[in-house]
């Protein structure tokens, strides 16, 4: 097939997809559109890169984004005002997200680079208005897959375009081992793997959600679409030879929650909240320890998904990054202030952990708030769990698969990830017009 009808054949089921979409969502508004841009973007690449690989300026790519962005946020603010919305309402509802929001903003203080710091929060302060969007809809549990499937049906096609017959913008080298890597709509092939291993969790979700939602039965064709989205989206994730382990991790973890969940619900059974916040603070403390120590305590983790025992050099970037969060161990270096990246030959690099990550920007004391937030979160993901279950259940597999992938990723330091937001989003939407809904009744038994 030739590209330009592998293209044109894309776009025709993508606008496929998308008009089965209208009709199952029929209670979505237009301003759904403005988150959905929002993901959409942020889950890809920026538009310097693209017109970098394009073999044009990326300053003109600079220019769209800043147009993208006050499109964005003045088409939000307005729609805002017109549903009267109340911001101390839900900042009120959200006490731990609101605090490091704040902390966020002050920590621009401290940065080497105030300005850019301040620039940096804007975008992520974008991400919580686009909740707020979310949140002010009649019915907000069904406006958050509404957003996930546009943007799955979108983004996942077109990345399987991209990698087949335009190799320019949808693959990559390796800036370490040189080895080819597929990439997509995204940067770097971890990206695209947290993209695509989330597209198929989110898919087999919603499959198993409509069985037991009782929603209407589908046509056969939207079924045999959305199969074929999975499909393509392991296809991706085994990448050419060289995949991304941490997103495979993430999707059997998410499955087995998810699948774990449903099979205790069955049986009314019910895990404690105490249980459940447990298991995170576990995660989160061992995704921190691990930095410190340097290494996973397993050689068996590593192994299993084709690793060496370093991590892919991993390790040494944690080593020459300990020391620098030991010298401001309390605040950090601000939010996006240059904590002086660790460079690996002649270019900078991630710290490949989220919780060093934020360490590094707001020091122990937002990697306590963030843990805070991450409690506050799982409470009232268990009391969705009662009250919706499926809804519940993706909160608690996305908070998860979230804390697991930044034991080696970084994006828990960013309302940008896809994963991040949407558990901002879970967060911010479960305090609005819950009262009003039907709730179900709970297990018989809590463990």
């Amino acid at each position: 097939m030739v590209p330009t009808l592998a293209l044109i054949t894309c776009g025709a089921f993508v606008l496929f997809l998308l008009r089965g979409d209208r009709k199952r969502s029929p209670g979505a508004s237009k301003a759904l559109w403005l988150p959905t841009i929002w993901l959409v973007y942020f889950s890809s690449k920026p538009f310097s890169d693209w017109l970098a690989r394009s073999g044009r300026s990326e300053d003109s790519g600079v220019l769209l984004e800043q147009i993208l962005l006050i499109f964005l946020i003045a088409s939000t603010i307005r729609v805002l005002s017109r549903k009267e919305f109340s911001f101390s309402r839900f900042m009120k509802n959200n006490g731990p997200l609101t605090v490091l929001i704040v902390l966020m903003l002050v920590s621009a203080a401290w940065s080497d680079i105030p300005f850019s710091s301040l620039k940096r929060w804007s975008r992520e302060i974008l991400a919580i208005m686009m909740g707020f969007l979310i949140a002010l809809e009649d019915d907000p549990r069904e406006a958050i897959p509404c957003i996930l499937r546009r943007t799955v049906y979108l983004l996942v096609p077109l990345s399987f375009v991209l990698i087949k017959w335009f190799p320019q913008y949808g693959s990559d080298y390796h800036s370490y081992t040189g080895m080819k890597m597929w990439i997509g709509v995204c940067s770097h092939k971890n990206s695209l793997g947290q993209l695509v291993s989330f597209a198929a969790f989110f898919i087999i979700w919603s499959a198993f959600r409509k069985k037991g939602a009782g929603v209407k039965r589908r046509k056969i064709s939207l079924h045999v679409a959305d199969a074929m989205i999975v499909i393509i989206a392991l296809w991706i994730l085994k990448g050419p030879g060289w995949y991304s382990a941490s997103a495979l991790i993430m999707l059997v973890a998410g499955l087995s929650t998810y699948f774990a969940l449903s099979w205790t619900m069955k049986r009314h059974v019910m895990i404690s909240p105490q249980l459940l916040s447990a298991v995170m603070a576990v995660i989160m403390i061992y995704g921190t320890l691990v930095v410190f120590a340097g290494m996973l305590p397993s050689n068996r983790i590593t192994s299993i998904v084709g690793r060496r025992s370093n991590l892919t050099d991993r390790t040494d970037i944690w080593a020459g990054l300990v020391p620098m969060v030991m010298k401001k161990p309390v605040l950090g270096y601000g939010f996006g202030g240059t904590w002086k990246s660790l460079t690996w030959g002649d270019k900078k690099v991630s710290p490949h952990n989220g919780y060093l990550e934020i360490a590094l920007g707001l020091g122990f004391t937002g990697l306590l708030l963030t843990g805070v937030f991450v409690l506050s979160s799982c409470r009232k993901a268990h009391r969705e769990l009662i009250r919706d279950f499926d809804q519940g259940a993706l909160w608690i597999c996305c908070l998860l698969m979230l804390l697991l992938d930044n034991i080696v990723e970084s994006t828990l330091f960013s309302f940008t990830s896809i994963l991040t937001a949407l558990v901002v989003w879970l967060t911010l939407s479960s305090t609005a017009k819950t009262e009003a809904m039907d709730t179900r009744q709970g297990p018989d038994i809590m463990i």
